[in-house]
């Protein structure tokens, strides 16, 4: 089973990125929305930020990488991890001076100029993404008190956020910073038996569908509240579109991998795998669109 994980890393990584861009969307359309509470554009800027880093990591993957590539992918990680701190500092009730990022910056530079990438990798995920999801989730529990009809909606999201929180923020890339000598992706594929990858994908989802139930509950009760018949019939033929997509294009390419595909040598497959996977998300892409 750990095989077979592995061998679809490419796809894993384009669902993925695949939930943060679509939690963007949805995120564009929430914000648009009258009378809300929630300044959500920064939740918006970590999800769009950070759905480009998942494809840039298949990208990585599946056809080129080298150290210029890598570098980018740190500086674009770190970049996707401070609006969710913004997220959560601009919807405290006493919102910290913005000061709070001298310090931070100030230790991930040094991290980036004078340590391993993998140390700064691991750095920011403690001390910047951990910290960071997990005030924005209980900022959401905070919300959940006082938006009574939409309570459950505020504290499943929350939950699906602390799980990717968690996952993204303590199983970290091997590196010589503790704890990712003992906690990190090699050591929990070898407990698991599955890549944190597809753990993350799993609360990724789960984030970006609650936001879409409650942007969904929130227009209906507008349109009720103007005597307006609320019209979410197309988000939700968009939504079940993307599914059917992006299972059965799964299935398509997994058929393709191993019954024509194989007779290419292994970097061959590997990009025809991934010019495969960006034509499923442009599908996909154009029925969140449409």
């Amino acid at each position: 089973m750990k095989n077979f994980f592995l061998s679809e890393l490419d796809y894993i990584f384009f669902i993925y990125g695949l939930a943060f861009i679509i939690l963007f969307a949805v995120l564009q359309s929430l914000k648009k929305l009258p009378g809300q509470s929630i300044k959500w554009a920064p939740l918006g800027y970590f999800a769009i930020l950070h759905g480009l880093l998942e494809w840039s990591d298949l990208i990585a993957l599946s056809l080129f990488d080298n150290p210029a590539f890598k570098y980018f992918r740190l500086v674009l990680m770190i970049a996707s991890f401070l609006p969710i701190i913004e997220f959560a500092r601009s919807n405290a009730k006493k919102p910290p001076t913005i000061l709070i990022y001298l310090p931070l910056l100030f230790v991930v530079g040094y991290f980036m100029t004078m340590q391993t990438p993998a140390e700064a990798n691991g750095f920011a995920r403690y001390f910047i993404l951990l910290p960071g999801g997990i005030w924005a989730s209980l900022i959401l529990i905070e919300k959940s008190s006082t938006a009574l009809e939409f309570s459950a909606d505020y504290k499943k999201i929350a939950f699906y956020l602390t799980g990717y929180t968690i996952c993204a923020g303590i199983v970290v890339p091997i590196s010589q910073l503790f704890p990712a000598t003992v906690l990190n992706n090699d050591s929990f594929l070898e407990i698991f038996g599955f890549p944190v990858q597809l753990l993350r994908a799993f609360f990724a989802i789960g984030t970006a569908y609650s936001m879409w139930r409650l942007w969904r509950k929130i227009n209906t009760s507008k349109g009720l509240m103007f005597g307006v018949a609320s019209n979410y019939s197309s988000g939700s033929i968009a939504a079940y579109s993307v599914l059917c997509i992006v299972f059965f294009g799964w299935v398509g390419l997994f058929c393709e991998t191993h019954f024509i595909l194989s007779q290419l040598d292994l970097e061959s497959l590997k990009t025809a795998r991934v010019f495969e996977i960006f034509k499923i998300a442009s599908l996909a892409l154009l029925a969140i669109a449409v």
